[in-house]
């Protein structure tokens, strides 16, 4: 749902479901839970419909609430990883990285880093990006997911080329230029090869 509602690509937000109570902060890139234990649950569930979501702001009494934080970008990852096979298709637009993201105790990931450099070198479609990830397609595709959810992969803007412009002529300086130059500045030029 992350990855899909615009309203909550940005800022702060409680997201409870059932007995799951995290909160998001999309600035600090950081996700909140009373103890490890609460967030480990709610990346086990976060794939369930039942996640409401309500703006919150980021006050001490809030945060207080919330002991334990984790990266946005490795909690969406390890959440992903625990639902693979559970994600629709995402479209096949072409992605690119926007930063490298902070994937934490996810670095163990088999071809985790290949996928990430892929993303970093050029905008790809999704189908490239799967296929020349050497991952399982499936869980290539979970990863996709989370990395559009935590907020690091960004659509691709097309862009046309701008024209090329014509690149000035270099003009050599005069012979014995670097000398005046330094006799100016009361340096004395040495006489290699002279």
């Amino acid at each position: 749902l992350m990855a899909m509602v615009p309203s909550l690509a940005k800022g702060v937000f409680k997201a409870e479901s059932g007995p799951h109570r995290i909160l998001v902060d999309r600035q600090r890139s950081r996700v909140y839970a009373q103890s490890e234990a609460e967030l480990r649950a709610a990346q086990n569930d976060l794939m369930l419909s039942n996640w409401d979501f309500i703006p919150a702001l980021p006050t001490a009494a809030v945060t207080n609430d919330y002991q334990y934080s984790i990266a946005l970008d490795a909690f969406c990852i390890v959440a992903a990883l625990q639902n693979v096979g559970r994600f629709p298709d995402l479209p096949d637009n072409r992605y690119q990285l926007s930063d490298w993201p902070d994937i934490g105790v996810a670095g163990d990931v088999p071809h985790i880093f290949s996928l990430i450099r892929l993303l970093q070198k050029a905008p790809l479609t999704t189908s490239d990006a799967i296929a020349k990830s050497g991952m399982d397609a499936q869980e290539a595709a979970a990863l996709l997911w989370a990395l559009k959810a935590s907020g690091v992969l960004k659509e691709a803007r097309e862009t046309s080329p701008a024209p090329a412009k014509p690149r000035p002529q270099k003009t050599l300086p005069e012979p014995g230029f670097l000398n005046k130059l330094m006799a100016r500045f009361g340096l004395v030029a040495s006489s290699r090869g002279a």
